[in-house]
């Protein structure tokens, strides 16, 4: 486990006020940056890939993403940045256990939507970064929308993921009101089912509710927020949070019957 300096991010945890420890771990087998808190020992530990070391600057916008999921940790629950499940569900055995992965898959999707709330903190801070980040993923996207690419590369664009996050690059556009990038091209491989399936689940990433920075309701709108995901994307789950031992978890109530 290889541990990575990031001097240059110390004015962003400063301006952020994160008062717990943040560590940077090399995981080269990554292709994004992730991060997991640890309110027990007050440490947040951010792992990032190794194209993020050797580009830094490009991949500011990703780390202090990360940050931003940091701070939302420390001020409102550390579910915020971490994915956490009852203990029990480790001693999950057979079908059970194989019925849990397949569901913490559904909810691991439905969950992306808490990047919406992670960006409007960056925004409010470093409205710059957005922007930047907006302009990447445009370019991406542009660039994968030449003819040359497809049909090949539609076996990536549409897996649920990219889908997902397609969904929230538009969402972030209407959010904050930037100019909307053309993406006819990009769209008109897509099948219709997809295009009509990214403009719904868009528009209610771009609706969901500001956080108040308040323990309780942020839970609860965090919880309804999910749940409303997961049933958009056509998922047999209705995720909750329930305390287990001072710390918020996941539960699944589908899987425990």
């Amino acid at each position: 486990m290889k541990k990575i300096e990031f001097p240059e991010l110390e004015p962003y945890i400063e301006k952020l006020g994160l008062k717990w420890q943040v560590t940077y771990i090399l995981a080269p087998k990554e292709t994004t940056c992730w991060v997991s808190s640890y309110p027990e020992i007050k440490k947040h530990k951010i792992w990032v890939h190794s194209e993020v070391i050797s580009h830094r600057l490009l991949f500011l916008p990703d780390l202090v993403h990360e940050l931003c999921h940091c701070k939302l940790a420390e001020e409102i629950d550390p579910i915020f940045s971490t994915f956490s499940f009852p203990k029990r569900y480790q001693k999950l055995e057979g079908q059970k256990a194989k019925n849990f992965k397949i569901a913490s898959e559904m909810l691991y999707l439905a969950f992306s939507l808490v990047d919406i709330w992670v960006n409007d903190l960056r925004h409010s801070l470093w409205p710059e970064l957005t922007l930047k980040d907006y302009e990447s993923y445009s370019r991406a996207l542009l660039f994968f929308a030449k003819e040359e690419f497809w049909p090949a590369i539609g076996r990536f664009i549409e897996t649920p993921e990219n889908i997902l996050g397609i969904a929230l690059y538009l969402a972030e556009s209407k959010r904050r009101n930037f100019l909307p990038v053309d993406l006819t091209l990009l769209f008109k491989h897509l099948s219709k089912e997809n295009k009509m399936f990214i403009q719904r689940l868009a528009n209610f990433y771009s609706s969901l509710p500001y956080l108040s920075y308040k323990r309780e309701g942020d839970l609860k709108t965090l919880e309804k927020s999910v749940k409303e995901a997961a049933k958009l994307l056509g998922f047999p789950i209705s995720p909750k949070l329930i305390e287990e031992k001072g710390r918020i978890v996941w539960q699944i109530p589908e899987i425990e019957k």
